[in-house]
């Protein structure tokens, strides 16, 4: 293969000859101005399309000439082929740019079509996009391609000539003549790094066709170190003049760090005519995973930073520096691999910002910074110390292109002094990546904190936290915070006790520009330097959110100082809104006729609790706009002289003034805070405190001390003026507790008696009382306070506290069970209950709201329960068929939660299953722990069997029965049809057959019904009155009949055993009994209804059945 390669590169020197001119005398363009002082720079340059592309990511203005040539960097393509090509502009003015190429390589670009492209006024900071092609005349050979950048207020561009602003830069094309048969491997597209798992890995590549002929077929061959090649052989087809296929290979599995070689051979099974595409090789690799050391596993953090991009990463990674100085500039650039599950992370192994020192000087535009990320994502660096010792290129922290997830959390970044915003910021970010996270920092010197101006009103950078930093003595600006959709902005500290540049400072919280979604928090903004900053806090075109409303509160910020005749506002908005603006002190310290704040139209805004302190004679407040405002109150404005607000299009002497006119305002004040200390917002004034309203988004101060709930104070601060303080009178209250506050004092005492027992200490900010039962206690309260700058004091108070009637919300009670309702009180409580009760307790044995109203000490309260109650298992007894068994019984109660059954086949489930006759129970218990238990009958039937019994009464009248009938119930039904004329439908009824005097035989028939099926029986009865029918000797003879208390039954015959059964008209059997060997037995009638009964009599040796009448 490498001889092939060889015979290849001579054929080239030996076709292009004297046409290489890449290295002739080109024309060298220039610039008035170095191209760093305004960056309106080539960022960025990269080419596709090509067999070799450009990519050069990391420029800026790399000399200060303004003119590069990257002599090693070139784009190869062949002829009629289009190049595609990417310029990132310079991040601080749009700029025009240009392209040319020399096409016919006589050494300059001013032949026609040698502009291959450009574009007018490209927008800062921005990414310009387009392709052009390359001409069939073109002559072959390696050429020079050149961009330039020119401010878009200038005019004059050419390849050569001398320019204002801007830079230049060339590359190498090298353009290939066609060629027929051509087969290449356009890419390795697997495996790539890192592989995190290199078992059983496919290898994917695109076959490349460059020639002018259809590839139908060729030879691919692989290679793993120096093993023996792998042949396959393609087919298929990849259109001429850059078509490209992707197939799969071969899967194998690698070991860290194999090389693997893939070309191509014998297009269309003839010579290959451009071999310079024929291979492709990698470096097989995992990606980092796991904790690393500096110096250790690393000797330096450039070098981390180079395996980090080589290999990316397979996992979390951590690099613990140790202690020392590290003089190293360092650059992340895209690391494959990096997500939320696999972040990288550089952090002093100690844990102590001091330890570990990165220092570097920046010596221009181009290497200006200490640590730059330039596409790299999910980077973070921890508790280190980073200064850039350079005089001018002085950026500490550089987040450019798509940097993603960025964070710097408890480093010490030290800049240098200037007013330089692009090159002397400590935190440059010139990007528009999202997700910056920049926490508990200390963030020293430098023109400014953080300077970010890219992005547009289109393009917004996402989520932007800064919280818990102490930004101190930056030179000129505080921070330049545009284009941001989500901004958090808490706890921090932004002062100045050193010196500006020019004896003030614009911005100290950052000038907002265009900044959505925001809140602003408990953060302090002073200088006591020079004349202070102009601008606390500047918003811009910033519209909060509505779901939760953004927040603006517990804010200290102050301009100027005592003796500053220059600042401007302490908050300054332009038509900026949807923001609770609340609990904030503003402060104008200087004597001037600016405003302690300034709201420009904008709208819906709340402005609550603020203090808005003009120490000149301006508006304590310029607000402009009829719909700015939706609610103010409980606000603070104070100026020493002249007109106190400018409010909607008016202008206010008064605040009482202002409250009439605009409705807004009722409970505001006017006094001078007197700041004990101005740059932490510490008060003494009466009519501060407690002039607030509560709040529920700000329920403590700016040092977090714990706002009042009642009353809270106006201001960032919550204090407490010893002077002043009182607990109150004794008094008697209403309710179950009492929240007694001191505020925020530095030290608290209170002493605490309930009913005369002992004395209970505390030394919270406030305390609740509670009575320890439910009747009324007396609370003697004694309160030792001492505050730092507002005095001590010491009061005492009485209080007795009567509580609320209570009752729980609910309750349950079981079907059988009695709640008994408590509401609670001492002795001289009255009650009224919502059924009428008065006592103090009510039984409640049934579902329903019970109220009670309770009447004491002059404090009247009412409780409401819930009673809800379980349901009882009930069920009645059941029969069915034998053909439809096994019977389902269900017993299911509402919240059933068990059961247990007596029998049946399923004994734990609410449905049960049963086959045979029985009686059986079944308990069941609720989810609220309720047991019931039912008991049933349960009766399975077969077809029934009809039989007729009959006993005569001596004349015509026949008493029947059924009673011998089998599987019948009480819900059987009886059809007798006597003579076949009259029917009855009694299980025993009497019929009377007509005489004519002679014998006479009847046909009775009986249909027994029992649910289950049907029996028919018949039988013939003779009526002869005097015949023998009737006259027969009885087996057994009953008397008296009637009977009216008890009869005797006397037999014909011996016997050893006689079974009696009563049975009524219905068919149910009222009495047996059985009997052993006795000739006549007495059997007491005295309970039996009054009625007709039949009497089976059963022996071992004859059955009779005979009717029994009872009076």
């Amino acid at each position: 293969m490498k001889a092939k390669l060889l015979l290849f590169s001579t054929f080239l020197a030996a076709f292009f000859g004297l046409q290489q001119n890449a290295s002739a005398q080109y024309c060298t363009p220039a610039y008035t101005v170095a191209c760093g002082t305004y960056n309106m720079t080539v960022n960025s340059f990269s080419t596709t399309g090509g067999s070799v592309n450009i990519t050069n990511n990391n420029q800026g203005c790399s000399n200060s000439t303004g003119y590069t040539y990257y002599s090693s960097l070139g784009h190869t393509a062949l002829t009629n082929s289009t190049v595609n090509f990417s310029v990132g502009t310079g991040t601080t003015y749009a700029t025009h740019v240009y392209i040319w190429v020399d096409w016919n390589q006589d050494d300059d670009f001013y032949d026609s079509g040698e502009q291959v492209a450009f574009a007018l006024s490209q927008a800062a900071n921005s990414t310009w996009s387009g392709s052009f092609d390359i001409p069939a005349t073109a002559t072959p050979g390696t050429t020079r391609m050149r961009i330039r950048t020119l401010y878009y207020g200038s005019s004059g561009m050419h390849p050569c000539n001398t320019l204002p602003y801007g830079e230049a830069e060339d590359y190498n094309l090298t353009i290939l003549p066609p060629f027929n048969n051509d087969a290449g491997i356009g890419a390795i597209l697997n495996p790539v790094v890192p592989t995190c798992d290199l078992d059983s890995v496919d290898i994917d590549v695109s076959v490349q066709n460059l020639g002018s002929d259809t590839l139908q077929n060729c030879s691919i061959y692989y290679q793993v170190n120096t093993s023996t090649p792998v042949a396959m052989y393609y087919t298929g087809s990849v259109a001429p003049q850059g078509g490209l296929d992707t197939l799969t290979i071969a899967n194998v599995s690698f070991t860290n760090g194999d090389d693997l070689t893939v070309w191509t051979e014998l297009p269309n099974g003839v010579q290959d005519s451009l071999n310079a595409n024929d291979e492709k090789s990698m470096v097989t690799a995992t990606g980092l995973s796991g904790t690393f050391g500096i110096p250790g596993d690393y000797a330096t953090i450039n070098d981390a930073a180079t395996d980090l991009e080589s290999f990316g990463v397979c996992g979390d990674v951590i690099f613990n520096i140790a202690a020392g100085t590290y003089n190293e500039q360092v650059e992340f650039n895209e690391i494959i691999g990096t997500s939320e599950d696999a972040t990288v992370t550089f952090q002093s192994a100690s844990g102590n910002a001091s330890d570990v020192v990165i220092t570097y000087a920046g010596t221009s535009s181009a290497n200006g910074y200490v640590i730059k990320f330039d596409g790299a994502d999910y980077i973070t660096f921890s508790d280190v110390k980073m200064t850039n010792t350079g005089s001018y290129y002085g950026n500490v922290a550089v987040i450019a292109g798509q940097s993603d997830h960025i964070t710097l959390d408890g480093n010490w970044l030290k800049g240098n002094t200037g007013t330089s915003t692009n090159y002397q910021s400590v935190i440059n970010m010139p990007g528009t990546g999202s997700d910056v996270s920049l926490t508990n920092n200390r963030i020293e010197k430098g023109s400014c904190w953080f300077y970010s101006n890219s992005g547009s009103t289109a393009a917004k950078k996402m989520n932007l936290t800064i919280e818990d930093n102490k930004m101190k003595d930056q030179t000129y600006y505080g921070g330049y915070i545009w284009y941001f959709d989500g901004v958090e902005f808490n706890r921090n500290t932004i002062t100045n006790d050193s010196s500006f540049q020019y004896g003030y400072g614009y911005y100290g919280m950052g000038y907002w520009y265009y900044c959505d979604n925001f809140n602003i928090t408990n953060n302090y903004v002073g200088a006591t330097t020079g004349n202070g900053w102009y601008y606390a806090m500047y918003m811009y075109q910033c519209v909060g959110s509505s779901n939760p409303r953004s927040l603006i509160a517990n804010n200290c910020m102050t301009t100027g100082n005592t003796t500053s005749p220059t600042a401007y506002y302490a908050l300054y908005m332009s038509q900026s809104g949807l923001v609770d603006i609340y609990n904030n002190s503003f402060t104008r310290s200087a004597n001037n006729n600016s405003y302690a704040g300034y709201i420009y139209q904008g709208g819906a805004i709340n402005l609550k609790n603020n203090s808005f302190a003009n120490m000149g004679s301006g508006y304590a407040l310029y607000m402009n706009g009829g719909f700015t405002i939706n609610e103010s109150d409980n606000n603070n404005y104070y100026n020493t002289g002249g007109s106190i607000t400018y409010w909607g299009n008016s202008v206010y002497q008064t605040v009482e003034a202002m409250s009439m006119a605009s409705g807004q305002d009722e409970n505001s004040v006017s006094t001078d805070p007197n700041w004990q200390d101005l740059f932490t917002c510490v008060t003494c004034n009466d009519t501060l405190s407690d002039a607030g309203t509560p709040l529920s988004t700000v329920a403590s101060d700016i040092a977090g001390n714990t706002r009042s709930t009642q009353s809270p104070d106006i201001g960032a601060m919550e204090f407490v003026n010893a002077n002043s303080f009182s607990l109150g009178g004794d008094d008697t209250l209403c309710g179950n507790e009492l929240l007694i506050e001191a505020g925020p004092a530095q030290s608290v005492a209170w002493g605490v008696s309930e009913n005369g027992g002992s004395t209970q200490t505390y030394t919270t900010s406030s305390i609740t009382l509670s009575p320890a039962s439910s009747e009324p206690s007396n609370f003697s309260v004694n309160v030792v306070l001492s505050t730092e700058f507002c005095g001590n004091a010491t009061d005492d108070v009485v209080i007795r506290l009567v509580p609320d009637a209570t009752l729980d919300s609910s309750a349950h009670i079981c079907a059988d069970e009695t709640a008994t309702l408590t509401p609670g009180g001492g002795s001289a409580a009255t009650y009224a209950w919502s059924n009428g009760a008065t006592t103090a307790t009510v039984d409640a044995d049934a579902p329903g709201m019970y109220t009670v109203t309770k009447m004491e000490d002059g404090c009247e309260s009412s409780a409401t329960i819930s009673i809800s109650q379980s349901v009882a298992v009930q069920l009645a007894d059941v029969e069915g068929c034998e053909d439809d068994a096994p019977l389902t019984v269900d017993a299911t109660i509402p919240d059933g939660s068990s059961y247990a059954w007596s029998g049946g086949s399923a004994q734990t489930a609410a449905a049960n299953e049963f086959s045979a006759s029985g009686a059986y129970t079944v308990t069941a218990t609720d989810i609220h722990g309720c047991v019931s238990t039912a008991a049933f009958d349960l009766l399975v039937l077969g077809e029934p069997e009809a039989a007729i019994d009959y006993v005569g009464t001596g004349g015509t009248a026949i008493i029947f029965s059924s009673a011998s009938s089998t599987n019948t119930s009480p819900n059987t039904t009886y059809l007798w049809t006597f003579n076949s004329i009259d029917t009855s439908t009694a299980a025993n009824p009497t019929y009377v057959f007509p005489f004519s005097g002679v014998p006479v035989t009847y046909p009775v028939t009986l249909v027994v019904d029992n649910g289950c099926g049907e029996s028919l029986k018949s039988k013939d009865i003779n009526i002869d009155p005097i015949g023998v029918d009737e006259l027969e000797v009885k087996a057994f003879e009953v008397y008296p009949n009637p009977a009216t208390d008890n009869f005797f039954i006397a037999a014909g015959s011996d016997f050893n055993t006689l079974d009696v059964t009563i049975i009524d008209n219905a068919g149910r059997s009222v009495y047996t009994q059985s009997y052993n060997g006795q000739q006549v037995i007495e059997v007491n009638a005295s309970e039996l209804a009054s009625g007709a009964y039949l009497i089976k009599m059963l022996s071992e040796t004859s059955s009779e059945v005979q009717t029994l009448i009872v009076q």
